[in-house]
């Protein structure tokens, strides 16, 4: 049976790399330790696969190596009118666990910069939320536990409870699970069932 604690982790990258002066360099870690690590050159899907990780454990993905004035070199040019013209960046176009989309999920993590001396702090939000390109060196970093689509699940369709607000069954229809019902539908959409 699929999603067991020892089941291998399949991870799918698809991403863009943009160059200013060099290639952006990119890398995926698991708890810590780099398990990909390379230049991302154009358009890439970069697969990995994880033998029996750990119950519980830290997912990052981050790029390193842009310049931000370190020997002179800045990795974001502009023109005359303070307009970026080039900038080396990665574009993220998904990230999939097994199959399952989590870009969603990681995007409602901070992204977690690096600073070198020459940046400004006071110029970058903290924090920093990213939609699906990374500029700055740093990582996106998010709590993982196995089962893996019993995290997927959790992570997307959890709904916090709100205090003061309590919800009850609708006394009007027996059986009703209307709500339940379009959860159902759209986890199966995802896994493509």
């Amino acid at each position: 049976m699929l999603n067991q604690l020892n089941d291998p982790l399949q991870i799918q990258i698809d991403l863009t790399g943009h160059v200013c002066n060099t290639w952006p360099g990119f890398y995926v870690a698991i708890d810590r330790q780099q398990i990909y690590n390379g230049f991302i050159r154009t358009r890439q899907s970069i697969k990995l696969e994880v033998e029996s990780p750990s119950p519980e454990f830290i997912f990052s993905i981050g790029m390193e190596d842009k310049k931000f004035g370190q020997e002179n070199i800045w990795d974001t040019k502009v023109d005359k009118f303070n307009k970026i013209i080039e900038d080396k960046k990665i574009e993220i176009h998904d990230i999939k666990f097994n199959d399952v989309s989590i870009l969603d999920i990681l995007r409602k993590n901070p992204y977690q910069i690096k600073f070198t001396d020459q940046q400004k702090k006071e110029e970058v939000p903290n924090p920093l939320y990213l939609d699906n390109e990374i500029c700055y060196n740093g990582a996106w970093r998010c709590d993982v536990s196995l089962p893996i689509y019993n995290w997927i699940i959790v992570k997307k369709f959890k709904q916090d409870i709100q205090p003061g607000i309590s919800e009850f069954s609708d006394y009007s229809k027996l059986f009703h699970y209307s709500k339940e019902e379009k959860i159902i539908k759209e986890i199966k959409e995802l896994l493509k069932l």
